[in-house]
């Protein structure tokens, strides 16, 4: 884990947060819509129908009036009147209902998109927090694992800490000493205090695998020699070896380097 996937994590958990509220509030005005339609075709039948109440209204008065021979009279043109009257009323009214609909629709529409406008940025606001907040944890985390390994590296040192620096140049020296000289016991010792600085943290496994690349080599080689030596079958010499000792490493606090007693075996104290 980084800083970079750490952001990374949280601003995919912003997105996706993000596209549901996108959806959240794409079906409300689907729905909003949807409704409009519906009252958009409510409306014009009750326009119709109001007009075809008219003209049959007006079919009815003038039928009657004309039954009666009225047709030309005060009362004719009255009841007519009244018909229109109660048409522009009828007209008027599913207007004025249609107009209230379309200004409740537009304060939804309004409503939702202000609503949608809060939650991504309470979202925003929420996530970004939770994102900070798993920053600074990872520092924190990572400050207190440079702490540790700084005070590792202190421990391992008798006059005072050992840098990063002198670690490796103290490692490439024990190293390539022991090497030169074919110092057996040397390179056990050194390959000890490699394994042991990087189990504490000291180095990191490619430095380990480099380090033991160079000694190893050379370890099998003097193990192969010294036991040849031991069995009586290595060299010319005809003296008799019944009574030679085969190789025990020893501890990895005392070494037969030049540095014997250096930082390689204060790591294990």
């Amino acid at each position: 884990m980084s800083v970079e996937q750490i952001q990374k994590m949280y601003d995919n958990m912003y997105s996706g947060k993000y596209n549901d509220l996108i959806k959240n509030k794409n079906n409300a005005l689907g729905e909003l819509d949807k409704q409009e339609a519906e009252n958009k075709e409510t409306f014009y039948n009750q326009r119709n129908q109001a007009a075809v109440d008219n003209a049959s209204n007006r079919r009815q008065v003038r039928d009657w009036m004309a039954k009666n021979n009225l047709l030309q009279s005060g009362e004719s043109v009255d009841a007519l009147l009244r018909n229109n009257t109660d048409y522009s009323n009828s007209m008027g009214s599913i207007a004025g209902n249609e107009a209230k609909y379309r200004n409740e629709l537009a304060n939804s529409r309004n409503k939702i998109n202000t609503e949608f406008d809060g939650d991504v940025a309470a979202a925003k606001a929420e996530i970004e927090a939770q994102k900070i907040k798993a920053i600074l944890d990872y520092e924190q985390q990572q400050a207190q694992l440079a702490a540790a390994r700084s005070s590792a590296s202190r421990k391992s040192g008798s006059s005072g800490s050992y840098s990063d620096s002198q670690l490796r140049k103290a490692l490439q020296a024990e190293s390539s000493y022991n090497v030169r000289n074919g110092d057996l016991t040397g390179m056990l010792n050194t390959k000890a205090g490699i394994e042991e600085a990087y189990r504490q943290g000291l180095i990191n496994s490619k430095e380990k695998e480099k380090y033991l690349g160079f000694l190893n080599p050379s370890i099998d080689h003097m193990t192969r020699v010294n036991t040849k030596v031991n069995q009586g079958t290595y060299g010319y010499s005809t003296a008799d070896r019944s009574n030679a000792k085969s190789y025990t490493p020893s501890s990895s606090k005392s070494s037969n380097s030049k540095k014997s007693g250096n930082w390689f075996t204060r790591l294990f104290k």
